[in-house]
């Protein structure tokens, strides 16, 4: 019998995580919502959220951080937006609460401005552009979703790969979603140990 020789547990870890970014990626790149979700209709944000794949109609209503320097940011429905004539878009002490979804703990989601999509630059603002063009191409802050009830979602950003924390370009995107109706829409679901996807 050969002996092998023992891997070095760094560099064990620093192998399994590239070749968990790598898939991630990949995952996200196959996703064809993934690249044009800052630009579809109303109408398929709407089927999406029928669909159990995205939330509309939220607000950003706190920010904390969370474990590791991650932010967390707490999405409720925007209370303008949301009807307060019947008893079931309400919770009993009155809050709006989220629409049906299929968004569970572990997804990994983005969150875009609902009308990136749809704003033309005017005026003055013609030369301001309100982030990064790359932030602006490939869509809104993307992070995991850390706890989700009737009234809010939390979703945790931060940097992938990189050990945790958020990056300056993570917190501006973060910031600049403070005021804006948003929508979240699932990138890749979590999925069991046994590898199914619920």
């Amino acid at each position: 019998m050969a002996s092998s020789t023992p891997i070095s547990i760094p560099h064990f870890v620093e192998t399994q995580l590239q070749l968990l970014l790598l898939e991630h990626e990949a995952e996200v790149s196959s996703s064809s919502l993934a690249t044009t979700a800052a630009s579809v209709s109303p109408a398929t944000r709407r089927t999406l959220q029928a669909t159990g794949y995205a939330l509309t109609g939220l607000v950003l209503s706190q920010c904390r951080t969370g474990l590791g320097g991650r932010v967390v940011g707490e999405f409720a429905p925007d209370p303008a937006v949301s009807s307060g004539k019947s008893d079931n878009d309400r919770a009993s002490d009155g809050q709006p609460r989220l629409g049906s979804h299929g968004i569970r703990v572990g997804d990994v989601v983005r969150v875009n401005d609902i009308s990136a999509g749809n704003s033309k630059k005017i005026g003055k603002d013609k030369g301001k552009d309100g982030g990064s063009k790359e932030q602006k191409d490939k869509g809104g802050p993307e992070g995991v979703v850390t706890r989700v009830n009737d009234k809010a979602i939390w979703i945790a950003f931060g940097q992938q790969g990189k050990g945790g924390g958020t990056s300056k370009e993570d917190d501006e995107a973060i910031e600049e979603l403070w005021g804006k109706k948003l929508w979240a829409y699932v990138l890749i679901y979590a999925t069991f140990a046994t590898g199914l996807s619920y």
